[in-house]
């Protein structure tokens, strides 16, 4: 045996690419998380979720509970629940007295025509057009 012979017979690679693989590996698994949660969404009870990417309603609407969608998409939830406006005025008779008029309006919204709804009214909040309809009647 000569003194060039090794008894080990290992060499250390000291280059440094096992780190950047595992930096490399560190932030896929980071996009893949963030994608994993953009992707789960859910919709509460008593609502449906209207699906929209890039602000253009896609037309799915989604019903209650736990759903895997698209990441890019953003669910819109909106209220089928019975609602109620009402409204309060003051309006002149015909014999020029004036009268408390006193309206209310009760309505709910199809679950199956939620995104045609949404795509064409985008009702924002409770109400919204139905208050402007109501009061200028």
């Amino acid at each position: 045996m000569t003194i060039f012979d090794s008894p080990r017979g290992k060499v250390i690679n000291a280059d440094g690419g096992s780190a950047i693989r595992l930096i490399g590996l560190a932030i896929l698994g980071l996009v893949m998380i963030v994608l994993l949660f953009n992707s789960v969404t859910r919709v509460a009870t008593g609502h449906v979720g209207v699906l929209t990417l890039f602000g253009k309603v896609t037309g799915e609407s989604l019903g209650e509970g736990i759903h895997l969608i698209n990441p890019l998409k953003t669910n819109n939830e909106m209220s089928i629940q019975t609602q109620t406006i009402k409204e309060s005025a003051n309006v002149p008779s015909s014999e020029g007295l004036m009268m408390s008029l006193d309206t209310s309006l009760i309505y709910h919204l199809d679950p199956r025509r939620a995104a045609e709804v949404f795509d064409q009214c985008r009702l924002r909040g409770e109400g919204g057009r139905a208050h402007f309809a109501l009061r200028h009647s």
